[in-house]
């Protein structure tokens, strides 16, 4: 059994076997705490699932708190650089050209991101990430929140990396709209939906990948370092 404190959600989570107890430990290690006062649900992880779904058991609570999570990842230049694509858009590859240039990672596949008075700010769900079988830790101090600066929506191309400014916040909404996780309350599907027009005002770029470039990240940080100076 674990008791975690993930941004406020106080839970108790129950396992199946030590193996799985362990798993979770690794990746919720920002969160555990002992004897948690006041605990807000108690979630029993008791079937076969893969580790990371450990997420749709707590994704729901979250929401309710305002606390929304999406399919992206984040790289830290100074303030947040939101990637948000589906499976196999390259937020991965973007990610790892950002690693491998010594930027630091705050997320691969799963952000979490809520309102705060000055914008919107971007936290890990996660710990640490495996990349191409390579563990990655996130640091802590991420588990505050980066205030986020702008984003990418990455898609694969055959030809050379370049980037399109998105100028319609429609445009930007309709990308945003799938990849948020949805909550099944309509109350709150329609907070989630305020907080994606919020999100909507943000800066935002097509970033245009060269498959030939996946292996070259230099190429890949070239077009954001372009993005980071158009977008202010």
């Amino acid at each position: 059994m674990l008791e975690c404190d993930i941004y406020g959600l106080k839970a108790r989570i129950d396992f199946r076997s030590s193996e799985d107890e362990r798993g979770i430990k690794e990746l919720f290690e920002f969160f555990i705490h002992k004897d948690i006062n006041n605990i807000d649900i108690d979630i029993k992880f008791n079937k076969r699932r893969l580790l990371l779904e450990i997420g749709g058991l707590l994704f729901p609570h979250l929401a309710r708190r305002g606390l929304y999570a999406f399919h992206a990842g984040c790289i830290v230049l100074n303030d947040g650089v939101l990637i948000v694509g589906p499976s196999d858009s390259g937020k991965s590859t973007i990610v790892k050209a950002a690693l491998r240039t010594g930027i630091p990672l705050l997320a691969d596949d799963v952000v979490i991101l809520s309102s705060r008075e000055e914008g919107i700010v971007v936290r890990p769900f996660y710990s640490k990430i495996l990349l191409d079988g390579e563990e990655v830790k996130i640091d802590e101090s991420f588990r505050n929140g980066i205030q986020l600066d702008f984003i990418i929506f990455p898609v694969p191309v055959d030809n050379f990396t370049f980037y399109n400014r998105i100028n319609s916040k429609i445009d930007i909404v309709r990308k945003l709209v799938p990849q948020i996780l949805w909550s099944e309350d309509s109350h709150i599907q329609e907070d989630q939906k305020d907080f994606i027009l919020k999100l909507g005002n943000y800066s935002a770029f097509d970033l245009y990948w060269s498959l030939e470039d996946r292996d070259n990240p230099s190429k890949i940080m070239e077009a954001i370092d372009a993005m980071v100076h158009c977008a202010r």
